[in-house]
């Protein structure tokens, strides 16, 4: 349930981390079954194992499916450290023709572009990360990570200059009570209505340094 999940660290702070393992015998007491690999195992249904966890693109709150695969296409890198590539995520998810997830990066920037076509129109698609850093509002579609002085900043881009609505919730509340707590740890988010043709296209930029 994390394909297309990703870590962002600049100047030594993870500005988009994992929320980390469970454990597991605390949770195995209770009956539930952590090692069935079917789509509707007791393992998905946990914060840090299943899509609410994990900074992946999500439709319509639906998991993604255990029988399909990421696959790295298209890998392109430049003597300057460029470096460009796709993420062919379309066999995850039941609700959509094609999902990619295409990002390129240099010293100075992180740029992830998330493609999806064959979406029924009304779907709800949702970018989203996890952080465990300071969270604030900038311009519009714009938030700033920052922690121990350092800074990160998020644009979002929709076609047609969309508003772009940043949300955030401490992942504890996303947990059961008998999972391990999260600390400080958010769960940062937008989201978008698949329009009539049932495509959509939307670009995130990480800027790290910048307030």
């Amino acid at each position: 349930m994390d394909a297309g999940s990703f870590v962002i660290e600049s100047e030594g702070v993870y500005f988009v981390q994992e929320l980390g393992n469970e454990r597991y015998i605390n949770i195995e007491k209770l009956g539930l079954d952590l090692w069935s690999p079917h789509q509707e195992s007791d393992r998905w249904k946990l914060l840090r194992y299943g899509v609410r966890g994990h900074s992946v693109i999500r439709i319509d709150d639906d998991p993604q499916l255990v029988t399909g695969f990421a696959t790295l296409e298209n890998v392109k890198t430049a003597p300057d450290g460029t470096c460009s590539l796709d993420v062919e995520l379309s066999t995850l998810y039941a609700n959509a023709e094609s999902v990619t997830r295409s990002v390129d990066f240099n010293a100075k920037r992180i740029r992830f572009t998330d493609k999806l076509t064959g979406l029924k129109p009304g779907a709800k698609v949702i970018f989203q990360f996890c952080t465990r850093t300071g969270i604030s509002n900038r311009a519009p579609g714009t938030i700033l990570l920052s922690s121990k002085g350092k800074f990160m900043r998020v644009t979002a881009k929709l076609p047609g200059n969309a508003p772009v609505r940043w949300q955030h919730i401490p992942a504890d509340q996303l947990r059961k009570e008998y999972e391990a707590r999260n600390g400080n740890a958010e769960i940062v988010w937008f989201e978008t209505v698949a329009p009539t043709s049932g495509e959509v296209t939307y670009s995130v930029e990480l800027l790290p340094g910048k307030k």
